[in-house]
């Protein structure tokens, strides 16, 4: 899926990209286009074969739900916008919003929040309906972004359906935060599912500290990507730490993890030599690398070509 800047005909349409997300066939791809950044204007939507799927594809708009203020506070197939004629929603008890639903027929939902700097935990919890949902976080500042533009740690959607998602993120930029929570699965589009969304502010042991640093900012490339044999990713630890690391297809699966122990701090590189567990060469796709070292986990796509 990409967005451009909408043109008046079909000879210089097309010409100004402004975003694109590629995450594969049954897979939701979003563009967030953020309003308090960029004027409210039309937009051409394009989508590239052969990424689309048999049958067509659904394409749907959303604007943002206003959580009001997070935790800490003095008092995001799919085109999303933020800000303007915003919905209503519940209000919030102790950093808990919600229920919401997401209804037959609908992909997504897109929320916006204003968060403070600090550490959070961001859980979905499901309430009714067997949904397989994802999220992710996104900060303020571009005008536009992608599904795959997250915050760092701020994805979370390998959970078995009907199960928790949780994701831990360090917000270093106060301001509007956008969430998307999307169902996982095509199959589940004309399925209706409940869920709560809690933001719980990390602490430290007095009042006077600062929330203390990342374990790292963990993921700082993969590279080569798309890559044919092996890749590496790198990470960066600002401390010793525990590492692990866990390769998924787009359907969730977990095709592959090691435990590469204890790392010292600085760059790291870890190498996936494009197998799965029982040491077969992956098929040419889309896969999500994720990388545990401490109590932070960090995700970041790739691409196995020929």
């Amino acid at each position: 899926m990409k967005l451009f800047e909408a043109a008046s005909d079909a000879v210089n349409g097309f010409d100004v990209e402004l975003a694109s997300s590629g995450w594969g066939i049954e897979q939701a791809d979003f563009v967030i286009a953020d309003f308090r950044m960029t004027p409210v204007r039309q937009f051409d939507v394009g989508f590239v074969s052969p990424v689309v799927a048999p049958g067509g594809s659904l394409v749907q708009f959303r604007r943002s739900r206003s959580l009001g203020v997070g935790p800490g506070a003095a008092s995001a197939v799919v085109l999303a916008g933020k800000r303007g004629a915003f919905s209503p929603s519940p209000a919030a008890t102790n950093g808990v919003h919600g229920p919401f639903t997401i209804g037959s027929g609908q992909l997504f939902d897109l929320y916006e929040i204003d968060l403070p700097a600090g550490a959070y935990s961001v859980r979905l919890v499901p309430g009714a309906g067997s949904v397989d949902w994802g999220m992710a976080l996104y900060g303020p500042g571009p005008s536009f972004v992608s599904r795959s533009d997250a915050l760092p740690g701020g994805t979370a959607w390998e959970a078995p359906a009907g199960t928790q998602e949780s994701m831990n993120v360090v917000i270093a930029q106060a301001g509007y935060h956008s969430l998307v929570v999307w169902k996982n699965r095509r199959a589940e589009v004309n399925t209706s599912g409940t869920f709560t969304l809690e933001f719980i502010q990390q602490t430290t042991g007095t009042p006077d500290e600062t929330v203390g640093p990342r374990v790292g900012t963990l993921i700082a490339a993969v590279r080569p990507s798309p890559f044919v044999g092996s890749t590496q990713v790198e990470v960066d630890l600002t401390q010793a730490s525990n590492v692990s690391l866990h390769v998924f297809d787009l359907a969730g699966r977990c095709l592959y993890s090691e435990e590469f122990g204890l790392r010292s701090a600085g760059r790291q590189a870890l190498e996936w030599d494009g197998r799965d567990e029982a040491g077969r060469p992956v098929p040419v796709g889309i896969y999500f690398v994720r990388v545990t070292a401490g109590s932070e986990s960090d995700g970041r796509k790739v691409v196995r070509v020929r």
